[in-house]
């Protein structure tokens, strides 16, 4: 799972490499996203705080492509509203370069798929490599931690493409 906040940390980023975690040789991540964390207190903590639409709030882009492997798709649901959905958590493994030494990079991501997007990756056995478009959100409504909402995948032979 990837998560931006940290005990006594405020985390402010224009990600282009995903929370400081992928974007490279054997697999590619472009995340460009605005992410902040608030500082932790101490004592009881506000809930966090949504930002409100308004004239002067400038859009931010927030767009995710991960080439990864499928590790757990859940089981195919459906909403309230009839909306198909399904959860799943994607591996990813990488060289990456950063302030210019390469390192390894591990990391899982959950996410949620809806609709379309979601009837497909019901057909789609776990293993199996995936290249992943969508953008990043939180995991549950009132929560902090994040997930990649799923609008498009295809199938990959190999990752490093």
């Amino acid at each position: 799972m990837v998560s931006v906040a940290s005990a006594g940390i405020v985390a402010t980023a224009a990600i282009v490499v995903t929370v400081a975690v992928i974007a490279g040789t054997v697999a590619t991540v472009a995340v460009i996203a605005a992410a902040t964390a608030a500082s932790v207190r101490s004592g009881p903590h506000p809930p966090p705080r949504r930002p409100e639409a308004t004239r002067d709030h400038a859009v931010q882009a927030n767009r995710v492509l991960l080439d990864a492997a499928l590790s757990e798709r859940g089981e195919l649901r459906y909403t309230p509203a009839g909306i198909p959905a399904i959860d799943f958590t994607l591996r990813h493994a990488s060289k990456q370069a950063e302030a210019g030494v390469e390192r390894s990079v591990e990391c899982e991501l959950t996410g949620v798929a809806y609709g379309d997007p979601a009837r497909a990756l019901a057909d789609v056995a776990p293993g199996s490599l995936l290249r992943c478009k969508g953008f990043l959100a939180r995991r549950w409504r009132t929560g902090i931690t994040l997930a990649m909402h799923l609008n498009s995948f295809e199938l990959i032979e190999h990752l490093g493409n």
